[in-house]
């Protein structure tokens, strides 16, 4: 069994100086995180996406091909394209938090070797 993580920090005033700035916005995040987010979530979205980058030794220009979805209690769920998914079996968890204006998410990937 293989085991990789990806750990990032943001800062959410970051996101926020970000949201009227259209390209941006679509070129990270995809239409159903954009809906009823504000940058606290913008900012959860942003860190499982490069936590993902790290994880999966992608570079970051993959951002649509990673979609982040929450359960009814608020857990984040990772949907990968089809282009990036790890080969073989694998679980992929994730997990965020935030304090004092900032966003921190983790990522693990366990993985059969080949």
């Amino acid at each position: 069994m293989i085991i990789k993580s990806g750990i990032d920090l943001v800062e959410q005033s970051r996101i926020e100086r970000q949201l009227n700035d259209t390209t941006f916005m679509h070129k990270v995040f995809h239409p159903s995180e954009l809906r009823d987010a504000d940058a606290k979530r913008l900012s959860s979205i942003f860190a499982l996406k490069e936590s993902v980058f790290k994880a999966l030794e992608l570079s970051s220009n993959h951002w649509l091909d990673i979609e982040i979805t929450y359960s009814k209690q608020g857990k984040p769920s990772l949907l990968l394209s089809d282009s990036i998914k790890p080969q073989g079996h694998y679980a992929l968890d994730c997990s965020v938090s935030h304090a004092q204006g900032l966003t921190v998410a983790i990522v693990l990937l366990l993985q059969d070797e080949d």
